[in-house]
């Protein structure tokens, strides 16, 4: 955290990865023995969202300007959680289709028998590959946040 700053905030981010890396080798044993229990198809995904959710909640810290900051943020952040709901349920395709990236990234990834079959056709494989490409495309530039902000290490 340091290397970041020298303000609590980041040293409390530092401390975050350091329990997060004590945890993932501490755990190995344990988690390898879980993953072979638990179906990869609910393995893999919970772990991915579960190290996400701890990122997103240890970059508060990072990006915050105080500590006191952080707190608030997170405190905040569950205030209003039925409101929350219902603004999720506005944006549900949206949702969706990040679900649909994951799955694809999935199958990509453990090289299923559909894949297989599908990389076997070259003209299959490359409109397959094209499609998805297009369609991330879009979503950048349907979520992407473009204006004039500043590069988050323009001040190191």
């Amino acid at each position: 955290g340091l290397w970041h700053g020298a303000g609590w905030t980041f040293i409390i981010w530092g401390l975050l990865h350091a329990l997060a890396t004590s945890y993932e080798f501490i755990t190995r044993k344990f988690r390898k023995k879980m993953s072979k229990k638990i179906p990869s198809i609910i393995y893999n995904p919970l772990s991915v969202i579960l190290t996400f959710a701890f990122m997103l909640f240890a970059w508060v810290f990072f990006r915050a300007n105080r500590v006191h900051d952080a707190f608030t943020i997170l405190r905040n952040s569950t205030k209003n959680f039925g409101s929350t709901l219902s603004a999720l349920s506005d944006q549900f395709y949206y949702y969706l289709l990040i679900i649909v990236f994951l799955l694809i990234e999935y199958v990509w990834r453990t090289k299923d028998d559909i894949m297989v079959r599908l990389s076997q056709n070259t003209i299959m494989r490359k409109s397959v590959r094209i499609s998805y490409y297009s369609l991330l495309f879009w979503l950048i530039v349907v979520w992407g946040v473009f204006g004039k902000k500043s590069f988050i290490y323009f001040q190191f």
